[in-house]
């Protein structure tokens, strides 16, 4: 009898969660997408010029991808992309990331 004949696999859309930190600290944590910009992100990264750094020391590497930025404007330039953020609140992000010193990181779960 063959085993691997049962096996099913579930098949699952990646999820892209953008989490702002200030100080070590989580200040804002959204689902802002699904595989689509996940593909952006990571094809963004290949882009020298994009402010974007792929975090390579995690602990579990298997099944995310983790991208960083301190840049805001980047953040607001893609914020179009974000098709899990209804508009009104992607709109307001501006306001919510108004302080100094925040870090960005987009988590991409597979």
């Amino acid at each position: 009898m063959n085993n691997s004949s049962n096996i099913q696999t579930i098949p699952s859309d990646p999820t892209v969660i953008l989490t702002a930190l200030h100080s070590g600290e989580v200040v804002y944590q959204a689902k802002v997408g699904d595989g689509p910009l996940g593909m952006l992100l990571s094809d963004l990264h290949k882009n020298s010029s994009t402010p974007l750094d792929k975090q390579e020391y995690q602990i579990d590497t298997v099944g995310q991808e983790i991208y960083n930025t301190t840049d805001k404007d980047f953040i607001f330039a893609i914020r179009g992309c974000f098709t899990a953020l209804r508009w009104p609140e992607a709109k307001n992000l501006p306001k919510l990331f108004a302080s100094v010193g925040l870090t960005f990181a987009f988590v991409i779960s597979y």
